[in-house]
């Protein structure tokens, strides 16, 4: 299965549209998504637009809200196109009135994933948007190998993002442009008024919420700052290693080995869910949750 970004009408204002199509292609045995099989269906392709994503949420009735829910979205937009769709949605709420994103930070360690970020982001016109980058081994094409059985994340790049940071226009192009994430959640949080007003949406891997509890005074920050926290990964009913937090498993897993700096992502989400303050709700927004939205089936 591979993921294309398309532009039918260019960027620059109007009704443009960026097209992001989940395109079947054959191949053997179908994709791993962690530990879990997936095939390709036999036909057809998914698709969705920037701007059908936006008219379609404000399409609904004015909302009631009168003071919109403060987020930061924490995204892994790398090998997976679900974080185009999710970051759109924030921002399609926030044109409604129902959500303001105070930052948007980037938890793989691919250099162009905030470049993507920026390129919706812009979209949207809001280029003042703190973006911060994770800039350690996890997802980093250098420390990602191509072979089996994450041949699927194409060593961390996925299939998508190259394409969209090359042919649409944004001011941030790499991760040498901002600052790191741990700097950009500590300042979102630190400046966001009132007490536990914020809510972090993670939509990737844990790597980013960890360094903030684990920075100076950062454990104090969430319990004064964090209303809840929002995470997807992790699976109910699943026995497989779901991919945001174990990628291949831990280390006792045969395929462990196999999967560069990924191996590491079930040990640090232990460690993050651990030190995560019980006073502060968690949503888990599991695998099982998107599994039969997903453009594929079980193998």
């Amino acid at each position: 299965m591979e993921v294309r970004a398309l532009d039918a009408l260019g960027m620059g204002g109007g009704p443009s549209h960026v097209y992001v199509v989940v395109v079947p292609v054959a191949r053997p045995g179908g994709v791993r998504i962690g530990s879990v099989r997936l095939a390709a269906r036999a036909a057809g392709a998914t698709a969705f637009t920037l701007s059908s994503i936006r008219d379609c949420v404000a399409s609904r009735s004015s909302p009631s809200r009168e003071m919109p829910e403060r987020i930061i979205v924490d995204t892994d937009m790398s090998v997976d196109v679900d974080d185009v769709g999710a970051l759109c949605l924030a921002h399609a709420l926030q044109d409604r009135n129902e959500a303001e994103i105070l930052a948007v930070t980037h938890n793989t360690g691919l250099e162009q994933g905030v470049g993507a970020v920026s390129v919706i982001n812009h979209y949207f016109g809001r280029d003042d948007i703190p973006i911060g980058a994770y800039r350690g081994p996890v997802g980093r094409p250098a420390d990602t190998p191509a072979n089996p059985p994450i041949e699927w994340t194409n060593s961390g790049k996925g299939w998508y993002v190259a394409d969209l940071v090359a042919r649409f226009h944004s001011p941030i192009r790499d991760s040498t442009q901002v600052p790191d994430a741990l700097t950009v959640m500590r300042q979102a949080l630190s400046n966001a008024p009132g007490h536990r007003t914020v809510t972090i949406v993670a939509i990737g891997h844990a790597l980013n919420v960890l360094a903030l509890l684990k920075s100076p005074g950062g454990l104090s920050l969430v319990k004064r700052k964090v209303k809840r926290l929002v995470w997807m990964g992790g699976t109910y009913w699943d026995p497989h290693v779901e991919w945001n937090w174990g990628a291949c498993g831990g280390p006792s897993n045969e395929n462990a080995t196999k999967c560069g700096a990924y191996s590491k992502l079930s040990q640090l989400t232990s460690d993050a869910l651990s030190r995560w303050p019980v006073e502060v709700p968690t949503v888990f927004v599991s695998f099982d949750i998107g599994f039969w939205a997903h453009p594929a089936t079980t193998g």
